[in-house]
């Protein structure tokens, strides 16, 4: 009589799944002119999950994860870099009356 096999358990790598959630998040949010200064907040903290979820990815896998997590969070603050020159550039032309 042969024993049932149990399946083997994924190791997950968690940081790099919320890194990437983050991210993902963060960069939609600063796609949305006004709403995207919660992306300054968002962003990074996705980059920052997603940089240890790369650290982590060579014991526990997830590498994909992390790495699109660190480009989504990357991409969500450049967004908000532009958006933030874009309206300090509206905000500082003036108009002239003759």
């Amino acid at each position: 009589m042969t024993s049932p096999t149990h399946p083997v358990a994924r190791r997950s790598n968690g940081p790099a799944t919320a890194g990437f959630v983050v991210a993902l998040c963060g960069a939609l949010l600063s796609l949305v002119p006004f709403i995207g200064v919660v992306a300054w907040v968002v962003a990074p903290v996705g980059l920052v999950l997603s940089i240890v979820g790369y650290g982590r990815s060579a014991l526990a896998g997830g590498r994909g994860l992390a790495v699109a997590g660190l480009v989504l969070g990357a991409a969500g603050l450049v967004m908000c870099f532009l958006w933030m020159v874009g309206f300090a550039a509206a905000g500082g032309l003036e108009t002239t009356s003759f």
